[in-house]
């Protein structure tokens, strides 16, 4: 794999077994170009990412030229391959607080299962994350979520989020999110209305058969009201590589992959969400290279040495 930048489907999930296996990898070249390979290469040098194909948001994320790129359909297949087989297992979701079943409200937020109806649009593996603010009554809304995909790098969602109730605490440090900041957003239609549209937004990338990769991604996936079978949770691939230093995505991705994020945390700016989503890909794909099969921990239990401060 290079390190420069620069983001498709059709596999079966038996919820019988540990993992989630390709019981035909032919299906690698479908789904419209299964995975893409871009006919040009990417250049090395920072370029901003379209949003494609059908959500069209504004954002001002470039993608550095510090992300992996997964130049050849080997390196994709080779990547999808191990998230294949590294997706947790239902009682590893469960045990680590993610909701498995539809219909359950948590939050005042109604679950929903990805659906698993043909989607020509969704992505073999895309990578997730969610910002959070808290409202006058207590509870965590959704203020912005990001999609990446995992095999090709194209940024696809960079969604602000009117959340449906008054913010009482924009948790600015952690989510990068102001009151006045929304208000632009709101201005210049960039938003969608709470929890509901913006799931929509992700189904549109997104159906039953989509890897989902992301740090401790039951929070996102809690703010977005999803269940989902497969996914890949980075603090849970990586908790016993790190033998108990911290779990915290920024220290992750630094120290296995020599990449700095999050530094808006450290003058009250707040994360960027789509740089989170590349830095959870960067993890999976660190793993790749430096895990073999299963040493992170795909069926594994959650049980374990301590990370400290892991969902961050």
């Amino acid at each position: 794999m290079s390190n420069t930048t620069h983001i498709e489907r059709d596999i079966p999930y038996d919820t019988t077994t540990d993992y989630c296996p390709i019981t035909d990898t032919t299906h690698i070249e479908r789904r419209d170009s299964g995975i893409f390979i871009p006919s040009n290469p990417p250049s090395p040098e920072p370029s901003t990412i379209t949003i494609n194909p059908k959500p069209t948001t504004t954002t001002t994320y470039t993608a550095p030229s510090r992300w992996t790129t997964l130049a050849t359909q080997a390196e994709q297949t080779k990547a999808l391959d191990f998230l294949t087989n590294n997706c947790h297992t239902i009682q590893t979701l469960q045990a680590a607080n993610y909701t498995i079943t539809p219909d359950t409200t948590k939050n005042n937020i109604r679950f929903q299962q990805t659906p698993d109806t043909y989607n020509p649009s969704a992505r073999l593996a895309v990578s997730l994350d969610c910002e959070m603010v808290t409202d006058i009554t207590g509870r965590t809304q959704l203020c912005q979520v990001s999609l990446v995909d995992v095999l090709t790098g194209e940024l696809l969602l960079d969604q602000p989020v009117l959340p449906t109730e008054p913010v009482s605490d924009w948790k600015t440090k952690w989510s990068g999110m102001t009151a006045e900041l929304m208000d632009q957003h709101v201005a210049a239609g960039r938003t969608v209305n709470g929890y509901e549209e913006a799931r929509a937004r992700v189904w549109d990338f997104v159906d039953q058969n989509t890897i989902l990769v992301g740090q401790s991604l039951n929070f996102d996936l809690d703010v977005l009201g999803i269940v989902h079978d497969r996914v890949v949770d980075t603090y849970l691939l990586m908790k016993g590589e790190r033998r108990g230093r911290s779990c915290r995505l920024r220290d992750i991705v630094r120290d296995c992959c020599g990449v700095e994020i999050q530094k808006g945390e450290e003058v009250q700016e707040g994360h960027d969400c789509a740089e989170d989503c590349y830095a959870a890909r960067e993890v999976a794909l660190w793993a790749v290279e430096n895990l073999g099969k299963d040493e992170g921990g795909g069926g594994g239990s959650t049980q374990g040495l301590f990370c400290v401060e892991s969902f961050m």
